[in-house]
């Protein structure tokens, strides 16, 4: 098995300082961020960079300070394909000047050696397990309250399965698939519930391509369920979280992208 695409590890890190803290919860290494009154939980599955990215707690900190959820950034990973270190070798800062071809071939090669054996160790079967006992827990820390799940890149492949029966009836209140990618189709959507579904795509995405939608879809539909597909035209994947901010342009479809997230889950209270 091997990446989609090279995209998936591509991008910019954020500046910003995350307000959360790190916590286990639920058996779980986890950050967790919060409203002061959560009306909700959010449940995030990050990409191949893992749960310590700044992006993704970045991140986490607006859906729990906009959108007005306590949050869950859980550690799901067997191990860590890309270090703390890799991501700041690997993806340049905001502003900082690009770099040239060869230069991004030395530090990203190497990675290669480490991120095609993690796809086996992380695989569905494995990651899976980890994240319905973790969403789960969260349903039953609070009942009364929605539970949603957002995934991105390879997290947005296991948003699809959170909501399948994969998970106990009832557990997960919405799901956000945001530029998915190693999704197999038909077979992660076995068992599909009735879920409402979100997918949010670049237009230069080749992890999820048009026809993947619309067969997605289907058999989302044929669940019964709400399915709402946005593509943003000229975007590449991974600009939902690690687009390069002084780019206007990026910078505004990345903000747009965050605020369909919550309008979805808020939709679906």
């Amino acid at each position: 098995m091997s990446l989609p695409c090279d995209k998936c590890i591509k991008g910019t890190i954020h500046k910003g300082q995350p307000v959360g803290t790190e916590t286990p919860t639920f058996g779980l290494e986890t950050y967790v961020t919060s409203a002061d009154a959560p009306k909700g939980t959010v449940v995030m599955l990050a990409d191949i960079f893992g749960w310590k990215m700044a992006n993704s707690r970045l991140l986490a900190d607006a859906y729990a300070k906009e959108g007005g959820y306590r949050v869950y950034l859980p550690d799901l990973f067997p191990y860590e394909p890309i270090s703390a270190e890799q991501v700041e070798a690997i993806l340049p800062i905001e502003d900082e000047k690009p770099r040239s071809f060869l230069e991004d071939l030395y530090y990203k090669v190497p990675l290669y050696a480490k991120v095609i054996p993690f796809l086996f160790f992380a695989r569905a079967s494995v990651s899976m397990a980890k994240i319905k006992q973790f969403v789960e827990a969260a349903k039953d820390a609070h009942p009364d309250e929605p539970v949603y799940v957002v995934g991105f890149c390879f997290g947005g492949r296991h948003a699809f399965m959170a909501a399948t029966d994969r998970l106990r009836a009832g557990a997960v209140s919405a799901v956000a698939a945001v530029h998915p990618s190693l999704v197999s189709l038909p077979g992660d959507f076995k068992g599909y519930r009735n879920v409402p579904t979100l997918v949010l795509l670049g237009g230069n995405d080749p992890a999820f391509p048009p026809e993947s939608v619309d067969k997605a879809e289907k058999l989302v539909t044929a669940a019964g369920a709400e399915y709402k597909a946005t593509t943003y035209e000229g975007m590449p994947h991974g600009f939902a979280v690690r687009a390069n901010v002084s780019d206007p342009a990026l910078a505004a479809t990345m903000e747009t992208a965050k605020q369909d997230v919550l309008a979805w889950f808020a939709a679906h209270a």
